[in-house]
């Protein structure tokens, strides 16, 4: 009504534009933030030659001080290994004395290393059942052949059943687990070799969280739905492996013998180990795989005892291999020995060599060595760190020359003229 009025019509179309102009003036500071145009405040460095030379010689100083320190941390590693591939005698037993001429400070530890042997290969790596390995939910994982279908899409393809039979544990990477064994002897002042005694539990060797979450036996009397036991269902053959109980050799080291599980047939004329897994006990035989029985007693220089690393698929030597390396050449823990070993003392391991691994042209190394506080013995991150730091000093010596001739050339600039006026 007011603007139909001649006396107010102007007055109002200059409120009405007065207020739309300060909608548009609060859109627009709230579109023009010095955030939203990136005119915030900010610390913009002039690499001046002066600065980027103090930028390479402080690089420089810390990168040869941490590798000089790596280096010499790495160095301070007494390490002693030897190939035993083609190292073999009667029974598949090889004999390798090692000299040790700088004292070994505990703990002391037993690797194998492999090389040649490609544990990350994709399809390797995948082939394993995790839920099988758990053991927490045994209807998780497959028990007869009907339970796997098809077998093609299964964890641990291709190597799942056989002879129509579920394997336990699965899969490519549990099936290639390494078989050697070893047994230290130290010999003493009067030249005798006595046991040297070796710490091969799981929790010596193995990562905690493996062995507490990812590795759990599967029960073998654990009776299925058919009436039958685990043991008669599968193919259990992780226990004759490793199984509950072990036969060890106290006597001389020069007659050095293994001993293995002794095997029983079941009623289908399979073999497997003649054990008791309630009791923890084994009957055992001088051949591997063999059906005639070996007394182990003190007389015949054995001695019986619980596997000391674990039975079934929770032995730590089982663990430490399912966890697969990264490259073909590797090592993997296999006791450790809490006790100095003196310089000028002769370790002599006796090896039960059964892996084959000379067939993909492989090799195989026993090492005994120490540890700094970065593992074992490895100089290449020291010597990294090194080059690194040489290549720093290399571009501010650079980047310094540069700056020194560019400023004699810039005062010869200045004093050219000067000097010529003179003269005239």
């Amino acid at each position: 009504i007011l603007a139909q009025v001649p006396l107010f019509r102007g007055s109002l179309s200059r409120v009405v534009m007065d207020s739309e102009r300060a909608h548009a003036t609060q859109g627009r500071k709230k579109v023009f933030h010095a955030f939203t145009q990136q005119r915030l405040k900010a610390w913009q460095p002039v690499f001046t030659p002066r600065r980027v030379t103090g930028v390479f010689v402080i690089l420089a100083v810390i990168c040869v001080g941490l590798g000089a320190w790596l280096l010499a941390a790495s160095q301070s590693v007494v390490q002693y290994s030897a190939e035993y591939t083609d190292s073999l005698r009667e029974q598949n037993i090889t004999t390798l004395d090692l000299t040790v001429t700088e004292t070994m400070t505990a703990p002391v530890f037993l690797y194998y290393q492999l090389e040649g042997f490609y544990q990350n290969h994709r399809r390797y790596v995948k082939s394993r059942d995790d839920f099988q390995l758990e053991g927490t939910e045994q209807s998780s994982f497959p028990v007869v052949e009907s339970d796997v279908e098809p077998a093609s899409s299964h964890a641990c393809n291709p190597w799942v059943i056989v002879d129509g039979l579920v394997q336990y544990p699965c899969g490519l990477v549990a099936r290639s687990v390494f078989n050697d064994s070893f047994h230290l002897f130290q010999k003493t002042t009067e030249g005798n070799f006595e046991p040297l005694q070796m710490d091969e539990s799981a929790a010596a060797i193995a990562w905690d969280s493996d062995i507490e979450y990812k590795f759990t036996n599967a029960d073998p009397y654990t009776i299925h739905s058919d009436g039958r036991a685990y043991e008669e269902v599968m193919n259990m053959w992780i226990l004759e492996r490793f199984p509950p109980e072990v036969c060890v050799w106290e006597g001389p080291a020069g007659s050095f013998a293994p001993m293995y599980p002794r095997m029983r047939r079941l009623s289908d004329s399979r073999l497997v180990p003649d054990c008791n897994y309630s009791s923890s006990t084994c009957n055992f035989t001088d051949v591997l795989g063999g059906e005639h029985h070996t007394i182990c007693d003190a007389a015949a220089g054995f001695k019986r005892k619980p596997n000391p690393s674990g039975w079934g698929v929770e032995n730590g030597h089982f663990i430490v291999w399912m966890r697969t390396a990264a490259l073909p050449t590797f090592r993997k823990l296999y006791g450790k020995i809490d006790k100095d070993i003196e310089a000028g003392t002769t370790v002599r391991v006796h090896i039960a060599n059964h892996f084959p691994l000379k067939a993909i042209e492989g090799k195989k190394f026993v090492v005994l060595s120490t540890s700094s506080v970065i593992g074992g013995r490895n100089d290449f991150l020291g010597l990294a760190y090194i080059v690194v730091g040489a290549l720093c000093t290399f571009f501010a010596l650079m980047f310094a020359v540069a700056h020194v001739q560019d400023i004699s050339g810039r005062r010869a600039a200045k004093s050219g003229p000067d000097s010529s006026t003179q003269n005239s």
